[in-house]
């Protein structure tokens, strides 16, 4: 059985983050939220640049790579503003996103 996309998994993902950052604590509804997309990505279609995001914010390089690397290679439209998007800026300066732009062919 092939992987099936749910929308639901986005709407139970977003109320995590509700609570947990109605109570300030933002970095822990991050945990929390990635937790459980690690946990579905195996059974739901993920958007690959939303755990990329987030893993990227919360300053796990290694991940958030990983799954921009699953957005290449699923040619998932997200790569195509990595240059000027800025929600990409704390992982720029890493020398994987250069690489990563000369790959998806917007490298200058």
């Amino acid at each position: 059985m092939g992987k099936v996309y749910d929308p639901l998994w986005l709407s139970e993902l977003a109320q995590i983050l509700k609570n947990r950052s109605a109570k300030g604590n933002y970095e822990a509804a991050l945990r929390e939220w990635i937790t459980t997309v690690d946990k579905l990505s195996n059974q739901a279609d993920i958007p690959p640049f939303l755990p990329a995001f987030v893993y990227s914010n919360l300053g796990d390089n290694d991940q958030a790579f990983a799954w921009l690397n699953k957005a290449y290679q699923k040619r998932n439209w997200c790569v195509l503003d990595l240059k000027n998007d800025p929600i990409w800026d704390p992982i720029r300066s890493d020398p994987r996103f250069s690489e990563l732009l000369k790959r998806v062919r917007l490298s200058s």
